[in-house]
């Protein structure tokens, strides 16, 4: 999830703005704090407090990611314990934590953890692969035979579901669909889509966006099938002005996930930017009917509807929506 920065600037909470500003120069002890006083409140729509607490988990994992980079893994896993007992749905969450036990020694821990992460998702491959060995060096090796098998049809079934679609698509002449399927089935490989995310995520915190650019094409080359990743690339893209570029990752975003408002809101903005005005305020009032309290679309919405002609006076100028 990232707004762009002309939506950051309209938030109307100054402890989540500065909360953020925080959390994007890595400072995630001060953004814990602002984005705590923000929740404390209690005065926040709920748009804001969404926000809020979005950027609290971001802000512990991001800081149990530097404290494992460090080597110390207590701290990584007290920060990874915060952010989990907030979110306990998450599998990705419980997944971290396993990984970080199971790196400290705590086997049991990991274990939990994981079996937490498959119950959420059953077809979670890196917990799945994660849970056997941690099962095997436990010396508990029917569970371990087990764990293993259901990491084989994972497995099998990862690559069997596109590379079917792969093959139904090359006889009906479509290459294109062929082709990303038949990526999706045999270059789809975690470590390495990690990398080029991580690094993204990390030059674009910093603002260096055509070193963001170049990692979030190769984590989308790499899988196309997540929705986050394209949001980030649109938002490198429009913050380095090519913002058509832009409009087209945010709009594959929205194909593989039409529930995620995050990029809603930045299609939104983008297509007021390039112009677009029916279509950025059509956008936009669809995102108010899920976010009626979204303090920013509602700012912008406000000066678009001001900015049609049968608004304004006559002699009144147009409002421009690129500074």
């Amino acid at each position: 999830m990232r707004l762009l920065s002309e939506i950051r600037s309209r938030l109307g909470n100054y402890h989540i703005k500065s909360g953020m500003f925080h959390y994007y120069r890595g400072e995630y002890s001060q953004a814990l704090e602002y984005l705590e006083k923000a929740l404390a409140s209690g005065q926040l729509t709920a748009s804001d407090e969404a926000i809020a607490r979005y950027y609290i988990a971001r802000s512990h994992v991001s800081a149990a990611e530097r404290h494992e980079e460090n080597g110390d893994l207590d701290k990584a896993i007290e920060e990874c314990r915060k952010v989990t007992m907030g979110h306990p749905d998450y599998p990705d969450l419980q997944y971290r934590l396993g990984r970080l036990q199971h790196r400290a020694g705590n086997l049991k821990g990991a274990a939990a953890s994981l079996r937490a992460a498959m119950d959420i998702n059953p077809d979670y491959y890196e917990a799945s692969v994660d849970l056997a060995f941690v099962l095997l060096e436990s010396g508990d090796l029917g569970g371990a035979e087990s764990a293993f098998r259901r990491v084989r049809d994972l497995a099998v079934a990862i690559i069997d579901r596109p590379y079917d679609r792969a093959r139904e698509a090359l006889a009906s002449g479509d290459v294109q669909k062929a082709t990303d399927s038949f990526k999706e089935a045999f270059l789809r490989h975690p470590h390495r889509f990690d990398y080029h995310y991580k690094q993204g995520l990390h030059h674009l915190g910093k603002g260096k966006n055509e070193e963001a650019i170049e990692h979030l094409r190769q984590a989308v080359a790499i899988n196309a099938k997540f929705a986050d990743v394209h949001n980030y690339l649109g938002v490198a893209l429009i913050e380095n002005g090519q913002v058509e570029e832009g409009e087209a990752a945010l709009r594959a975003s929205l194909e593989i996930n039409p529930d995620y408002m995050v990029a809603h809101i930045n299609l939104g903005f983008t297509l007021a930017r390039l112009g677009k005005q029916r279509q950025a305020e059509e956008q936009l009032r669809a995102v108010l009917e899920k976010e009626p309290t979204n303090r920013a679309v509602l700012s912008l919405l406000a000066e678009l509807v001001t900015d049609e002609p049968e608004h304004r006076q006559p002699g009144e100028g147009t409002v421009r929506h690129d500074q």
